[in-house]
């Protein structure tokens, strides 16, 4: 079955319908002087096995509130953002942070590649 089989679906269901949308947006821990936008991407920066992260920013204003997460990041500390954020995980116990690519620790993607013959 296309996109992970049945258990995959049933996953995928059960976790959206036990969100709402717009839940707890705009409220996040403590007051580090930041926007919600910086507080996100200085979380994804946290992670050392990235190499660069895409913003989508349309405005010159939106571009230097994103790098504002650059200064959030130096105030508050990789390590003690994670821990802040924690409780927020949604995927706790689905994904693996360990994993580089997917939820099953030392998974290798090279056994789901598609290897192609020579022409």
């Amino acid at each position: 079955m296309p996109g992970g089989g049945p258990r995959a679906t049933t996953r995928a269901t059960s976790t959206a319908s036990s969100r709402r949308p717009g839940r707890g947006c705009g409220r996040w821990p403590g007051n580090w002087g930041g926007t919600l936008a910086q507080l996100c991407l200085a979380y994804v920066l946290t992670n050392d096995d990235l190499c660069s992260v895409v913003i989508g920013a349309r405005t010159t204003e939106q571009i230097g509130d994103d790098l504002g997460a650059f200064q959030l990041l130096e105030r508050v500390g990789a390590d003690r953002l994670r821990e802040l954020l924690a409780p927020y995980w949604l995927d706790r116990g689905r994904v693996d942070p360990e994993s580089s690519w997917s939820s099953v620790p030392d998974d290798d993607p090279v056994k789901y590649a598609l290897i192609l013959p020579d022409a």
